[in-house]
């Protein structure tokens, strides 16, 4: 598999496309999806093969903050910009308080959210999308991002 990326992202970049590494290591072999050293070594291996994006899981290290630890992982990928998994479906104010954290603690350059998005009714993800606008683009904190999720 490894060859096989490596060979994506230089045809991709040979082609004039950018690469978005989807790096979340699963199955038996993988005790700990979300361990330190394993998002950190897969945001390394983004930068190795020349990625020009990683997508990591939210890392959790014990006695550590998650934020911290991924400081971690965007140091290992270098000039590969590192963006975080959404994680487990959760509520609005706790997401919105993890991805301020991802991006203005951790240093990622931005989040895929996907069921957090997805799982909600169309008028409810529209704003929601908007919070996590207002965080991602506009540089607002997670209070004025809840605003705009509670505006009517």
């Amino acid at each position: 598999m490894l060859h096989q990326v490596a060979q994506i992202v230089y045809n991709a970049h040979r082609n004039g496309l950018i690469t978005i590494l989807w790096s979340l290591p699963r199955g038996k072999a993988i005790k700990d999806e979300k361990g330190y050293h394993l998002t950190v070594g897969v945001a390394g291996l983004a930068a190795a093969f020349g990625g020009d994006f990683v997508n990591v899981n939210y890392p959790k290290k014990d006695g550590v903050e998650s934020a911290d630890a991924l400081k971690e992982a965007v140091v290992a990928a270098g000039r590969t910009k590192v963006v975080c998994a959404g994680g487990e479906s959760c509520d609005v104010k706790t997401f919105l308080q993890r991805l301020y954290d991802q991006i203005y603690l951790g240093g990622v350059a931005g989040n895929a959210t996907g069921r957090n998005i997805h799982q909600k009714p169309l008028q409810e993800a529209v704003k929601f999308c908007n919070a996590i606008y207002a965080i991602t683009v506009e540089n607002t904190g997670v209070e004025e991002a809840w605003k705009v999720y509670s505006s009517d």
